[in-house]
């Protein structure tokens, strides 16, 4: 998918990495930050999206840094989700927290029968949307500033 420049109007191609990511059946996995969410965590809304990412030495992002982890792959899975897909489109419909990390980027966590599952996110300026950098289920919300809470109706 071509992406024009704005400044010369060439077609680039963008990086396999900065792709979205889609499952079996072709579908992508995205949300969206909302307006008050954002707000309370003093930064932008928009978009949320799984792209295709990488796993390297240091780190990476994306559902190819997620898939990486065989451990979390079975924590997933055993929290009942079929797949990284499921998972992370359960946490952008169900997050009830969120927090802002130090270095920028967004936690949003989906708590369920006590287990808080963290999804966690960083603006790509490129695109224009915050990218998932990575999703785990945890038994704790340590270290976190959580900024944000749903309403209770």
């Amino acid at each position: 998918m071509p992406i024009k420049n704005s400044t010369n109007n060439s077609a680039t191609t963008l990086p396999v990495a900065k792709r979205t990511a889609f499952n079996a059946v072709g579908r992508s996995c995205s949300g969206e930050l909302s307006q008050d969410v954002a707000q309370a965590l003093g930064c932008k809304s928009g978009t949320i999206r799984l792209l295709n990412g990488y796993e390297g030495q240091h780190g990476g992002f994306g559902l190819a840094h997620i898939e990486a982890h065989e451990n979390r792959i079975k924590q997933i899975k055993n929290s009942g989700f079929h797949s990284v897909h499921a998972y992370i489109s359960a946490i952008l419909d169900n997050y009830s927290m969120a927090a802002l990390q130090e270095d920028g980027r967004i936690v949003l966590i989906y708590e369920n029968s006590m287990v808080y599952h963290h999804l966690i996110c960083q603006w790509d300026s490129d695109l224009s949307i915050w990218s998932v950098t990575t999703a785990i289920p945890k038994r704790n919300i340590r270290n976190l500033n959580i900024l944000w809470k749903v309403s209770a109706a």
